[in-house]
């Protein structure tokens, strides 16, 4: 899949819904007639504009961002029965162990310590369950790296996985969803 296969698929947050629940639908073969999930956490969720577009999949919703501000926003604008919103970070995903389907992270995990992010995904997820974390490109990260500290977020470790992305993406011609269909449960 090219870096411009890429830009254009988050471009379009539908899209990127529609996968979500469609992997979903793959690894939890015994719900392909109930397509409702138990819960989704939606790590930084800002003001929750995306946080709602998944109220219909999910049992439960849990959108937190370190922020009151964004917190207090998102309940404002997008207050939805069965989607509640919080103020928490990486270090302690707001869910308990193993109660988890999918984790949305949309353009946040720049801000986060990705070690201990992936740590608190691999906690709280079911065995069948998935993240799907989006993030600038590799284009992005290298402008901006001169202005970030090492200590500043998790950027430094997630340029360095972005790379090898780009990387091995550059030496094959796979269609999107060959790509998509070896890696399961990442994304």
């Amino acid at each position: 899949m090219s870096l411009n296969n890429l830009k254009k698929a988050c471009s379009n947050i539908q899209i990127l819904k529609k996968y979500a629940i469609d992997c979903l639908v793959q690894l939890n073969t015994d719900k392909t007639h109930d397509r409702r999930y138990d819960l989704m956490p939606d790590a930084g969720c800002g003001n929750g504009g995306h946080t709602s577009m998944f109220a219909k999949h999910f049992e439960e919703i849990i959108g937190f961002d370190k922020s009151q501000e964004q917190i207090n926003m998102a309940n404002k604008k997008n207050g939805h029965d069965g989607i509640q919103y919080v103020v928490a970070d990486e270090n302690r995903m707001p869910a308990s162990e193993n109660t988890v389907d999918l984790i949305w992270s949309f353009f946040s995990i720049q801000y986060m310590n990705v070690e201990t992010f992936v740590t608190e995904c691999k906690r709280v997820l079911k065995p069948m369950g998935c993240a799907l974390l989006t993030g600038f490109n590799i284009l992005d990260i290298t402008l901006t790296l001169s202005k970030i500290n090492e200590g500043d977020s998790g950027m430094l470790a997630f340029a360095k996985y972005l790379k090898k992305a780009i990387d091995w993406s550059g030496t094959h011609s796979t269609t999107e969803y060959e790509v998509y269909s070896r890696l399961p449960n990442v994304f």
